[in-house]
This record gives C-alpha cells, sequence and structure tokens, in this order.
C-alpha cells in the first residue's frame, strides 16, 4: 500500500516531466512518440501474452487490444463498421455549428 509520501512524489515525478515534455519542440516530440510507436509494435508479441494472460482471452482476440497492431486497427475498424455496433457510438459525432438567426 502506498503512503502519503508515495503520492507526493509521483505526482512531483510526474509534474517534472510535464515540464521536460512542454520545453520539447515539436520535432523533438513527434521522434519520441514515433520511437514510442515503433517499440509498442517491437513488442506487440509480448503485450498479446500479457494481456492474454490477465484476461484469460484467446491469443487472437488479446491481439485486437495490442495498441498500434496492424491487426487490432483492423479489428477496430470492423467493430466500428458493423451495423448498430457500441463502437461507433464512442466516437464524437460530428455537427456542424449552429447558423445564426439574425431577425431583427
Amino acid at each position: 500500500m502506498h503512503g502519503i509520501d508515495d503520492i507526493r512524489a509521483a505526482v512531483a515525478q510526474a509534474r517534472s516531466a510535464g515540464r521536460g515534455w512542454a520545453a520539447l519542440g515539436a520535432p523533438e516530440r513527434r521522434a519520441s512518440l514515433l520511437l514510442w510507436k515503433r517499440e509498442r509494435a517491437d513488442h506487440a508479441d509480448e503485450f498479446t501474452e500479457v494481456i492474454a494472460a490477465e484476461t484469460r482471452k484467446p491469443v487472437h482476440d488479446a491481439r485486437a487490444l495490442v495498441p498500434g497492431d496492424a491487426y487490432g486497427r483492423a479489428f477496430t475498424r470492423r467493430r466500428a463498421a458493423a451495423p448498430g455496433s457500441a463502437w461507433r457510438t464512442c466516437a464524437p459525432a460530428r455537427r456542424r455549428p449552429a447558423r445564426s438567426s439574425s431577425r431583427d
């Protein structure tokens, strides 16, 4: 169990990391995110194994939950495209800006 000092230390560390991230320029942040994406893809099999073990899902189902995995993206697109899919309702609907009516 974590105490208040552990929580304070975690918050301080997060704030410090946030300041460091904010100090980077857009090209550096992009490079970091692309590296993170590649690392996730390189370790997709390990993520799949962990997800399968933790959730007791079959490996092919767990694979769909791996962030950035091509199979997972295709699975999500198919699910979102299915008629009546609850996945479709997760995305906010696009709305047109309200028209102003000026009647004097």
